[in-house]
């Protein structure tokens, strides 16, 4: 049996209320940032992305290392303006 949402005065919501009911919430959106490199050794990237003060996840890989930034939206609108996050490009410019 599947489990929907309360709305809080005890019933319960289907599906599609509960995303309706999401659309409002002060959660903020999060978006996921990858930085590919062409820097072989994972370890390296970790330590030039930990003096830079940004925090990453680095997964190695055969072509070069990639940094993964999980990083909150502010202003979902900003999305739209094709610029990318600012703490990616710290990151880059710290490589």
């Amino acid at each position: 049996m599947t489990e929907f949402p309360s709305s809080g005065s005890g019933e319960h919501l289907d599906p599609f209320e509960a995303i309706v009911a999401g659309l409002g919430s002060p959660s903020p959106q999060r978006d996921l940032a990858l930085i590919i490199t062409p820097i072989v050794s994972a370890e390296a990237l970790a330590g030039l992305a930990a003096l830079a003060g940004l925090a990453c996840t680095v997964v190695p890989s055969r072509s070069g290392a990639v940094a993964a930034m999980d990083l909150e939206v502010a202003d979902p609108f900003e999305k739209l303006t094709g610029e990318p996050p600012k703490e990616a490009v710290a990151l880059a410019k710290a490589i």
